[in-house]
């Protein structure tokens, strides 16, 4: 059996994806304790087709089995349909299958297709995705984090992310302080 490397696994991932903006969650589990969790959007991408999307990708820390299960149930319950109908700028919601769980950690991705009539910048984010995100998946968001290019911010890391717990560890490793 090969050992994982949980930590490389994620910074490999997160390398892989130009952030745009990442919120902290807790997400509640019926007659369980709440879990804590991390949301990252991508920025903006095209396809071939010349559709514009952008990915959310969701890391749950659920370490017991019982959790594990408790966050998959919770997350298949999402109403990705409910949550794009009559949004602004986003024309739908797709859920990709999951990827199963990684080290306690369950990982999620869903791809937001964008209409066109907003620009998906940090404020279609705060003002638009975020709210759609905590609606559909039932969470407890913390504000918005602008992710800051250190190529654009001339040298300066992403904000502080603190230094507590499962969010902070996830945040050292996504580049922040």
């Amino acid at each position: 059996m090969k050992a994982i490397n949980i930590d490389r696994q994620l910074q490999d991932l997160v390398a892989s994806e130009e952030v745009l903006a990442f919120f902290d969650f807790m997400l509640p589990l019926q007659g369980e304790a709440a879990v804590e969790g991390l949301c990252k959007v991508s920025r903006p991408r095209e396809r071939r087709s010349k559709s514009t999307y952008l990915s959310i990708f969701f890391i749950i820390d659920a370490p017991e089995t019982a959790q594990h299960r408790s966050v998959e149930a919770h997350l298949k319950r999402a109403d990705w349909n409910a949550a794009g109908d009559h949004l602004e700028g986003v024309d739908c919601f797709v859920a990709i299958p999951s990827r199963g769980t990684t080290g306690g950690l369950v990982l999620k991705e869903v791809d937001v297709f964008l209409d066109g009539t907003r620009e998906p910048d940090i404020a279609f984010v705060r003002d638009v995705l975020q709210p759609a995100i905590a609606r559909a998946v039932d969470l407890r968001a913390s504000p918005v984090t602008v992710w800051e290019d250190p190529a654009e911010a001339g040298g300066a890391a992403a904000p502080n992310p603190g230094s507590g717990g499962f969010l902070g560890r996830l945040r050292r490793m996504a580049g922040g302080s």
